[in-house]
C-alpha cells in the first residue's frame, strides 16, 4: 500500500468527520446525482466498483439509485472506510475495503463488474504512481468489466485536464487520461456548471463514460501449450559490436537448441563472429528485416522460435524462460516483451505510429505496450509467412495475423533493453522515417481492408 498516501488521508479524516462536505453540501449531492443519472441511461448495473469511496456519501447515492446492485467500495484510508461502513450499516449489498486500488484490482475476477465509478480521485492518483503502474491498473479495470460495462470517470474542470500535456510533464493527468484510450472506447461525455454556494464559486463538472475494448484475443480451442526447446532467430547486418555477447548470453539457457543468425549482407565480419561462438549462420543476400526473419524460420526445424535483436547490449538468458512461461501460462501463440522505458519514451516509433494506428484500425491490439518490440516468442505453425511483408512492418503484420486467426497474444515485462545502434548513432533520422512509413502504411492498408 502507498503508505504516504494512506497516512495523508487518514490524517485528513481524523481531523474532520466530512472533509469535503459530501454529506452536507447540495452542490456535491447534485454533482454525483447527475453522474449517476448519466450512467443510468445505459442500463441498471448489478455489480459496481467504486474507487475512492470516502465516507460513503456517494456510495449511498449509488445504492439508492441501484438498490439491487452489489457495490464494492474501496478507499485507501481505514478511517474513511470505518466511517463509511457505519454510515451505511443497513446496506447489506455494500462491502467496504481498505485497500490500495493498484493491488485491490488484481483480486477482481475477469468480467465481474458492470460499472466502475472513478470520481475525482483520478485527478490526484496519477501523482502517486508510475506510467507502467497506471497502465496496469487501467488494463485490469478493463478486464474486470463485462463486455458492455461502463467505466465512469469524472473531473472538476478547469483543472488538470486543461493543462498542456507537454508543459505539465509526464506526471500530468492529461498524459494518464490519454492512456485510458488505449483500453477503452469513449461512450459519451457530459459537463455542467454547478454553483457551490458555500464558497460562492462555480465549477464546471465533467463526466466521461467508456466501454471496455476487447483485450483478450483468445483461440476458440484454448489449447494447452507445451514448449520443450526453442530455436533463436537473430537477423543481423553489421552487428559485430554486439553479436558475440548476444549469442553467448542466450545460449546459456537450457531451453535453447540452436541459435540461428541470419546475416543480411554484413561487411564487418558479423557472420564469422557468430560462427565462432557456436551459432548457425544463414546468408540472406536480399535486404529486408522481415525477409531475414523468414529465412531463419525456414532454417529451423522447431515449432517454437524466439526472435531476438542482434544489437542488444544487455541480452539476458532468463528472457527465454520468461517468454516460454508467459506463452504457456496464457496459452498464447505469440508472446512479446516490453519494458517500462519503451512505453514512456515519446520519441519511439511505436508511440508515434504503431500505437495510434492500432487504436484506430485494430483497437483489440491497443493493450500491447510495445507492439514493435523485437524480442518475442511464436509458434511458427500458426502463421503463413508467405503472406507477411519483407520489411520493417513484419512485426506488426505478425500481430495482425494472430488477431485475424484468433490466436492469443500475451506480453511479459523485462528489464530495459539497451540497443547499441541507438547509442552509437547508427540509426539515423532516415532509418526511423523509413521504419515509420512502412509500419504506418501496412497498418492503414490492413485496417482499410478490414472495413471493406
Amino acid at each position: 500500500m502507498r503508505r504516504g498516501l494512506k497516512e495523508t488521508y487518514d490524517s485528513i479524516y481524523r481531523d474532520r468527520a466530512d472533509p469535503w462536505d459530501y454529506w452536507s453540501s447540495e452542490y456535491e449531492s447534485r454533482k454525483y446525482r447527475e453522474q449517476i443519472s448519466l450512467v443510468a441511461q445505459f442500463g441498471t448495473p448489478r455489480h459496481v466498483l467504486e474507487i475512492g469511496c470516502s465516507t460513503g456519501a456517494h456510495t449511498k447515492l449509488i445504492h439508492d439509485a441501484f438498490p439491487d446492485a452489489e457495490i464494492t467500495a474501496v478507499d485507501i484510508s481505514s478511517t474513511a472506510i470505518a466511517r463509511a461502513a457505519k454510515n451505511l450499516n443497513e446496506a447489506k449489498s455494500v462491502s467496504f475495503h481498505t485497500a490500495d486500488i493498484f493491488s485491490f484490482v488484481e483480486t477482481l475476477a475477469p468480467h465481474s463488474m458492470d460499472l466502475v465509478i472513478w470520481s475525482e480521485t483520478f485527478d490526484f492518483l496519477h501523482e502517486h504512481c508510475t506510467f507502467g503502474e497506471f497502465s496496469r491498473l487501467v488494463q485490469r479495470l478493463n478486464m474486470c468489466l463485462v463486455r458492455g460495462g461502463i467505466l465512469c470517470v469524472s473531473h472538476i474542470v478547469p483543472g488538470p485536464l486543461s493543462y498542456a500535456p507537454i508543459e505539465a510533464g509526464q506526471k500530468n493527468v492529461r498524459v494518464f487520461h490519454d492512456l485510458i484510450r488505449d483500453y477503452f472506447h469513449q461512450l459519451v461525455s457530459a459537463n455542467s456548471t454547478l454553483h457551490k454556494s458555500e464558497s460562492d464559486k462555480s465549477y464546471r463538472h465533467e463526466v466521461r463514460l467508456y466501454r471496455p475494448r476487447l483485450l483478450q484475443i483468445t483461440s476458440g480451442k484454448n489449447e494447452e501449450i507445451r514448449i520443450d526447446l526453442v530455436d533463436v532467430v537473430i537477423p543481423a547486418r553489421d552487428e559485430a559490436q554486439t553479436i558475440t555477447e548476444v549469442i553467448t548470453s542466450i545460449r546459456r539457457s537450457r531451453r535453447v537448441d540452436r541459435v540461428i543468425v541470419v546475416d543480411n549482407g554484413s561487411v564487418d565480419g558479423t557472420g564469422e563472429l557468430a560462427l565462432a561462438v557456436g551459432a548457425s549462420v544463414v546468408r540472406c543476400p536480399e535486404r529486408g528485416y522481415g525477409r531475414s526473419v523468414k529465412w531463419g524460420v525456414e532454417e529451423s526445424s522447431r515449432r517454437w522460435l524466439l526472435k531476438l535483436d542482434a544489437d542488444v547490449e544487455n541480452a539476458r538468458t532468463e528472457w527465454v524462460d520468461l517468454l516460454i512461461d508467459c506463452a504457456t501460462r496464457e496459452k498464447s501463440r505469440l508472446a512479446k516483451t516490453y519494458w517500462t522505458a519503451s512505453i514512456e519514451d515519446p520519441d519511439r516509433v511505436t508511440n508515434f505510429t504503431a500505437k495510434p494506428a492500432f487504436r484506430i484500425f485494430f483497437p483489440e491490439l491497443s493493450f500491447l505496450h510495445s507492439p514493435l518490440s523485437g524480442i518475442y516468442l511464436f509458434d511458427k505453425f500458426s502463421f503463413d509467412f508467405r503472406q507477411l511483408p519483407n520489411g520493417f512492418s513484419f512485426d506488426v503484420a505478425m500481430l495482425i495475423s494472430a488477431l485475424k486467426d484468433s490466436h492469443n497474444i500475451s506480453q511479459i515485462e523485462i528489464e530495459t533493453v539497451r540497443h547499441a545502434t541507438i547509442a552509437n548513432g547508427k540509426r539515423t533520422f532516415q532509418h526511423y522515417y523509413n521504419m515509420s512509413d512502412e509500419v504506418l502504411s501496412y497498418i492503414v492498408e490492413a485496417g482499410l481492408a478490414r472495413f471493406q
